[in-house]
C-alpha cells in the first residue's frame, strides 16, 4: 500500500449544502479518464509515467478507470493511537466540540460526509485520491454521520458512524513556539484557543511542560471569548519585537509569572505541553509529535478543531516562522 504522510496531504475543503450534504471541492484535473491505451509506458494510458491517468505528469489526478472494476473501496487496518477508539477499522478521536476520523482504503478514493443535521461542519484533510483519509467534523448529529468512499470507477461504499462529545471545556493548545528568532525565553509562547460559543474563565488554570504538573498558573481574571486565541508568555515578552511575527489583531496576551518550563522551553528535543483547569484536570495537550524544535519555526495544530489523541494533529509550520494568534479553523 502506498502511504501518504499527513504533512504532505493537500487540504480539500468541504462545502455544506442546505440538505446537509457535504461534497469535496475536487482538484482541477479530476475528471476520470477511460482505460489505458495499449502499449503506454506507465500502464495507465496517458504515458506520463506517474500512474494516475491524468496526463499531466504531476501525480495529482485520479487513477485511470478500469471497466472491469465493480467493487467499492474497502477499509483497511490502520494503526490507531491509544486515545482513539476503533469502529470498523476507523480511528476516531472525540473532543468537546469536534471529532476526527482516520481510515485507510485498499485503493485510491474520494471521501464525502453527509449528515441529517445541516449544521454539521466538516473538512477533509487528505488528498482527493488518497489511500489514507483524514476527516474532521464539528458537531454531533443524533443520527451520526455517513461516510461515502468512492473510487474512480464510481463504485461507492457507505458507512454510518455515531459520534459523541468528549468531556471538558472547549479550550485547545493550538501552537507552541519553543525556539524563537528573538530573545529566549522571552519571545517563546504557547497559544491556546477557545473553540466554544461562550466566554471561559481561565483563572487559576496551569500551563506545564513534560507532564510534571508544576507549571505556571494563569492570573486571576483571565478569560477567553468565543473563538479568541491567547498567547501564554513570559514576563519579558515584547509583542512589538520585530525578530518574530507579530501577534494577530484580537489575540490576547497573558503574561505569566515566569517562563514556561525551567528557564524556558527546550530547543534540543521535543517536549510535551499540558493545559490544566483550575481543578487540576487535563484540558488539552501538545504531545511533541512535531519533533525537535527548529529555530524560528513553531509547531501548530493543523486545524484547531482536531481533538487531542489524533496523531496527525500537529506539524511544524510548513512555511517556516510562526502565526501567533492566527489559528486555522473549519469555516
Amino acid at each position: 500500500m502506498v502511504m501518504q504522510s499527513p504533512s504532505s496531504m493537500a487540504l480539500a475543503l468541504v462545502a455544506v449544502a442546505a440538505c446537509g450534504c457535504i461534497d469535496i471541492d475536487l482538484l482541477d484535473d479530476m475528471i476520470p479518464l477511460d482505460a489505458g491505451i495499449e502499449g503506454a509506458a506507465d500502464g495507465d494510458g496517458d504515458g506520463d509515467g506517474d500512474g494516475d491517468g491524468d496526463g499531466d505528469g504531476d501525480g495529482d489526478g485520479p487513477p485511470a478507470t478500469d471497466p472491469d472494476d465493480t467493487a467499492p473501496p474497502e477499509p483497511q487496518a490502520l494503526s490507531c493511537a491509544s486515545d482513539e477508539r476503533v469502529v470498523d477499522l476507523i480511528c476516531i478521536a472525540e473532543g468537546p466540540v469536534s471529532a476526527s476520523l482516520r481510515l485507510a482504503t485498499n485503493e485510491p478514493a474520494v471521501v464525502t460526509v453527509e449528515a441529517a443535521d445541516p449544521g454539521l461542519r466538516a473538512e477533509v484533510l487528505s488528498g482527493a485520491w488518497s489511500v489514507e483519509h483524514h476527516v474532521v467534523t464539528v458537531g454531533f448529529p443524533a443520527e451520526g454521520i455517513q461516510l461515502t468512499l468512492a473510487d474512480v470507477n464510481g463504485n461507492e461504499a457507505e458507512q454510518t458512524i455515531g459520534l459523541s462529545a468528549g468531556a471538558g471545556p472547549p479550550i485547545a493548545v493550538t501552537e507552541v513556539y519553543a525556539d524563537p528568532a528573538g530573545p529566549e525565553p522571552a519571545q517563546e509562547f504557547v497559544e491556546i484557543t477557545n473553540l466554544g460559543d461562550e466566554s471561559i474563565d481561565l483563572s487559576g488554570w496551569m500551563i506545564d511542560d513534560e507532564g510534571d504538573a508544576n507549571g505556571n498558573l494563569l492570573p486571576a481574571g483571565t478569560a477567553l471569548d468565543p473563538g479568541q486565541s491567547a498567547l501564554l508568555v513570559a514576563p519579558g515578552f515584547d509583542p512589538a519585537c520585530s525578530d518574530d511575527p507579530l501577534p494577530a489583531p484580537g489575540a490576547a496576551i497573558i503574561y505569566l509569572s515566569s517562563s514556561i518550563g525551567s528557564n524556558g522551553l527546550k530547543n534540543t528535543a521535543a517536549e510535551s505541553i499540558e493545559l490544566y483547569d483550575g481543578g487540576g484536570a487535563l484540558v488539552s495537550t501538545y504531545d511533541g509529535a512535531a519533533g525537535k524544535p527548529a529555530p524560528g519555526v513553531s509547531a501548530f495544530r493543523i486545524l484547531a478543531e482536531i481533538p487531542d489523541g489524533n496523531p496527525w494533529a500537529w506539524v511544524k509550520s510548513a512555511a517556516g516562522g510562526s502565526t501567533p494568534g492566527s489559528v486555522p479553523t473549519i469555516d
